[in-house]
């Protein structure tokens, strides 16, 4: 679709009805927010305060965190227009994850706490400096950073490069999450280097090994894109000692101080249907950070406008108004996943892996019904399946065209025996995934010229697949209509 067309259908999706008038602030882009950090202008419980806090005065956080302030607002300046609201994001991230432990170093009081946290805003300081001095790199060799840690690449003789990631992010309490990893990536047809972790094994008798993972990276304009290609049982969590846990791993990550290399690759920036200079939503920003959502996006505008002539009157009023309540689902994705609710005691964490893996596939999955829809079908026969995104593993009916005999000639239809409910796996909340069973769409599907899998990137667990359902059914199933080509 026109981008004109996609900014009213967001706008419809957002702001009606009328009670909900102003899109909360998990959706909005961070990269729109204020950026001065919050550590020394909020109490413990969030509430805003007059002046500076004791806290920060008592333990000279106010001088560390303007030095912060400052050091980001020479970075920002410099940073080119398309990749600045992704360096503010990055700041808005870290501000998010200095506050969390600033919690903790206020009410557990301890020295070594507060000495920790005042080497973390000393350390964010001096890389921002580092990253004023990045920007303008032209190969993928050096060093790259970003609130959540680094990775250094380094090519190699044979022409392949070597990948050394390193994530600390600390949220206080118990909310830590470190990463070490390394891995060979060669340069594939698509644009992206790729290759597969080299973990380090337990040394305990009888342990798990620790299996591989696939990454991968790229360049998006001034920026290096690192995207871990893995199942939520894999970056959940890990058997190897060096990394037990690499949700953080996919990033955006910035040229740490000037270091030109030999290496000269495209640093091209992949732009979506829209203006990556002002996102509106979070789900916005992570499309402009990924080259490949935001090739995604393309595709998705392709498919939109061609199949919108083929289509009746009556059909295209109801794709559209589909199509509406998709883009909200699509603005809610990335903000769910990225901070799970489910997770109660890690939630305020960033779960970069999860959050992009999520938004793909529920692109992946739109581009299927929309490239494969089947507007030449008549009657009920066939294989159907429901339009709703994120679900994980697809429920399928087939619907016989004669009638049995007793049902008085009506088709019947059954499901199939390798299907299974996503809903009833787990479904934290309940209300809603009532709503998801009995407001689901079925769409008519035939086989689809498309070479897309919408499957095979979606993590396997059943919790994440069941909240995806319940939630974002509930927002987008509300007319029960035969659909197009999806599988």
């Amino acid at each position: 679709m026109s981008v004109p067309v996609r900014l009213t259908l967001l706008a419809a999706a957002l702001l009606c009805p009328a009670a909900a008038n102003a899109m909360d602030d998990t959706l909005r882009a961070s990269s729109r927010g204020p950026m001065a950090m919050t550590l020394c202008a909020q109490n413990s419980d969030g509430s805003k305060i007059e002046g500076t806090s004791e806290f920060c005065k008592a333990n000279g956080y106010d001088k560390l965190v303007a030095a912060v302030d400052a050091s980001f607002a020479a970075a920002v300046t410099k940073a080119p227009a398309n990749i600045r609201p992704l360096l503010k994001r990055d700041q808005a991230w870290f501000n998010e994850m200095i506050q969390e432990a600033a919690y903790t170093v206020e009410q557990a009081d301890e020295a070594e706490l507060r000495q920790n946290l005042a080497d973390a805003l000393r350390r964010r300081a001096t890389a921002l400096d580092d990253l004023a001095r990045g920007f303008g790199r032209d190969g993928l060799g050096g060093a790259w950073a970003n609130a959540l840690g680094g990775v250094t690449v380094t090519a190699t003789e044979s022409g392949s490069y070597r990948l050394d990631a390193e994530l600390n992010s600390d949220y206080g309490s118990d909310k830590h999450w470190e990463c070490k990893l390394n891995a060979t990536l060669k340069p594939g047809a698509d644009g992206w280097l790729a290759g597969v972790t080299v973990p380090t094994q337990p040394s305990e008798p009888g342990a798990k090994p620790a299996d591989p993972v696939s990454i991968k990276l790229r360049r998006q304009g001034d920026t290096l894109r690192v995207v871990l290609q893995a199942t939520e049982e894999q970056w959940f969590s890990s058997n190897d000692p060096d990394c037990d846990h690499p949700g953080q791993i996919t990033g955006t990550y910035f040229a740490s101080a000037k270091q030109d290399g030999t290496d000269k690759v495209d640093t091209s920036f992949v732009t979506p249907t829209f203006d990556c200079v002002r996102p509106e939503t979070a789900t916005d920003e992570e499309i402009c950070a990924d080259p490949d959502l935001a090739a995604n996006d393309q595709r998705l505008n392709r498919a939109w406008k061609a199949l919108l002539p083929r289509l009746d009157d009556a059909t295209r009023r109801a794709l559209t108004d589909d199509q509406r309540h998709w883009v909200s689902s699509q603005t809610l994705q990335y903000p769910e996943f990225l901070h799970p609710a489910w997770e109660k005691q890690t939630s305020a964490m960033h779960y970069t892996v999860s959050g992009r893996d999520h938004l793909n596939s529920l692109q992946r999955e739109r581009i299927a019904l929309l490239e494969g829809f089947d507007d030449k079908r008549v009657g009920l026969a066939g294989t159907c399946s429901p339009t709703m995104p994120s679900s994980g593993s697809p429920w399928t009916r087939t619907v016989r065209s004669t009638p049995r005999a007793g049902n008085g000639g009506r088709p019947t239809g059954r499901v199939a025996a390798t299907t299974r409910s996503a809903v009833t796996s787990r479904a934290p909340y309940s209300v809603q995934a009532s709503r998801a069973r009995i407001r689901t769409r079925w769409s008519a599907i035939t086989p689809c010229s498309s070479s897309i899998d919408s499957t095979t990137s979606l993590p396997p667990s059943a919790r994440a697949r069941a909240t995806a359902t319940s939630r974002n059914a509930s927002a987008t199933s509300r007319f029960l209509r035969p659909r197009g080509c999806f599988r």
